[in-house]
């Protein structure tokens, strides 16, 4: 009973946020509301995978905005290791890596990828290597709040 409480308060959550989202006045406004309602669903019972959705709506509402891949890390860089890789990868193949754009995004997704090979799935290679492609894009500034 109190799990069919929980996907009520997530569906209910993140149908509010697309709501909420199609009526922001830019891409960044609209990319800042869907992070922060999956940042409230990712922290509820069973709400990982809404919080996923969300942070994808983001990702494609503002592709130049680095957060939502920080945000996405933060919360199934323990939980859902092989997600996140999968996710940060698709990410980082549609990103345009030439200077603005989207390079930030790109640098963002391979600093948050060398994290993972070097912590939970443990391939130093791949950490060296993705560590590398992030110092050559740039430095990844801290999310902004």
């Amino acid at each position: 009973a109190l799990g069919g409480i929980f996907k009520t308060q997530v569906h209910e959550r993140k149908v509010a946020a697309r709501v909420q989202a199609r009526s922001a006045p830019d891409a960044r406004s609209r990319a800042r509301i869907l992070c922060d309602a999956a940042r409230r669903v990712g922290g509820q019972p069973g709400g990982a995978s809404a919080a996923i959705g969300l942070f994808l709506r983001a990702m494609k509402a503002d592709p130049s905005w680095p957060e939502p891949v920080s945000c996405i890390s933060s919360l199934l860089g323990h939980r859902r290791p092989h997600d996140l890789e999968r996710i940060l990868w698709r990410h980082l193949g549609s990103c345009s890596w030439a200077d603005g754009g989207q390079r930030e995004v790109a640098a963002a997704c391979a600093h948050a990828l060398a994290g993972l090979y070097r912590g939970r799935l443990k391939d130093r290679s791949r950490a060296s290597a993705l560590h590398k492609l992030a110092a050559e894009l740039g430095p990844v500034r801290p999310p902004q709040a």
